[in-house]
């Protein structure tokens, strides 16, 4: 019964940890990072642009859903701020800016055919998010585990 519970534990680990580890672009600027931290965190409490952070997709879709009223708040809140950063911090940004919402987009579709479902990046506050979807998947596979070896 020990084995069992401690199969169980490094198991849900193991999902709790699961974290974007493909995301190729490096950090913003300070001043641009500023900028976006500060509007994320007063829309979504767990904003992180961290892509170790499970919210990190949710996060990203602020910036990258373009179409959306939440993309054009976040934008036009974080717009203003980033005009006080240096023209260069804001012309690398701009340069970037396609490439990571493209690359996004591909994460996102990506991460839900890998869960069969669609993430819920419209709603970061939904407990269905794209990350809580794959720590409930893997928690399942967990529990199957478990009770395979409870039987055995």
């Amino acid at each position: 019964m020990r084995f069992t519970t401690i199969a169980a534990v490094a198991a849900v680990a193991a999902v709790a940890q699961a974290q974007i580890t493909d995301y190729p672009f490096p950090a913003n600027a300070p001043c641009i990072q500023g900028c976006i931290d500060k509007v994320g965190k007063a829309e979504f409490a767990d904003f992180s642009m961290d892509p170790a952070n499970p919210n990190f997709m949710a996060s990203l879709a602020f910036i990258s859903e373009r179409g959306t009223p939440r993309y054009s708040a976040f934008m036009g809140k974080t717009g203003p701020c980033m005009m006080s950063c240096t023209q260069q911090e804001q012309d690398d940004y701009r340069a970037a800016f396609d490439k990571k919402v493209q690359w996004y987009l591909a994460k996102k579709a990506e991460l839900a055919g890998k869960n069969n479902t669609k993430p819920d990046t419209a709603n970061p506050n939904n407990k269905t998010s794209s990350a809580n979807t794959m720590v409930a998947s893997g928690l399942a596979g967990a529990a199957a585990f478990v009770g395979a070896v409870v039987l055995f």
